[in-house]
């Protein structure tokens, strides 16, 4: 199969029915194998990141004292099985992470461009979101485990069309994953699902 954007640009409106397309990026999970002498390999060169204008978050130095002992151990897991030993090894831990989120906008916006080019926009509900978040070193804590903190919960999901939503639009409502497809489905018109 071809790429997403092959997709588009090969789709013609007046004689295909509607499609529904899923494009699931990798990144910016590739953040779990920070750090990695293999990186560099990867394509993933310390120059592209080092300097990114990311610190360190507010809450960076709150202790675990009053909080459940997983984190406590999960935290310690990580510092042994992949170790951060300095303020400059976890710099760059988060500027890794921000480079990925800036590989991932790249590619949503040659999706954006194609879908544009191909005078597809107006007919396309596009649904943006990510299946959890990263601790990002908040209260010194990497990846997803054993938390609710906003960090690992507060996730994007942004839903646009320029017929449909003409005016952007934010809520603080909670909303969950199992919420997408019968909200989809409505939108689209679907009332019978079997």
């Amino acid at each position: 199969g071809g790429s997403a954007i092959d997709f588009l640009n090969e789709y013609d409106p007046t004689k295909q029915p509607p499609f529904f397309l899923t494009v699931s990026l990798g990144n910016p999970h590739d953040v779990g194998t920070f750090p990695n002498p293999l990186l560099e390999d990867w394509g993933y060169p310390l120059k592209d990141y080092q300097d990114l204008d990311v610190s360190f978050p507010d809450n960076y130095d709150d202790h675990l004292r009053h909080k459940p002992r997983v984190q406590k151990l999960f935290r310690r897991y990580l510092d042994k099985a992949a170790p951060l030993d300095d303020r400059t090894d976890r710099l760059h831990y988060m500027r890794f992470y921000a480079h990925l989120h800036q590989w991932a906008d790249k590619q949503i916006t040659a999706l954006l461009d194609a879908l544009d080019r191909n005078g597809l926009t107006e007919d396309t509900l596009i649904v943006r979101f990510a299946d959890h978040g990263e601790m990002g070193l908040s209260h010194r804590m990497r990846q997803k485990h054993y938390n609710v903190y906003e960090e690992a919960l507060n996730i994007p999901l942004i839903v646009s069309n320029p017929v449909l939503f003409p005016e952007p639009l934010t809520s603080d409502a909670l909303v969950s994953t199992i919420d997408l497809m019968p909200t989809i489905a409505e939108w689209a018109g679907i009332t019978d699902v079997d």
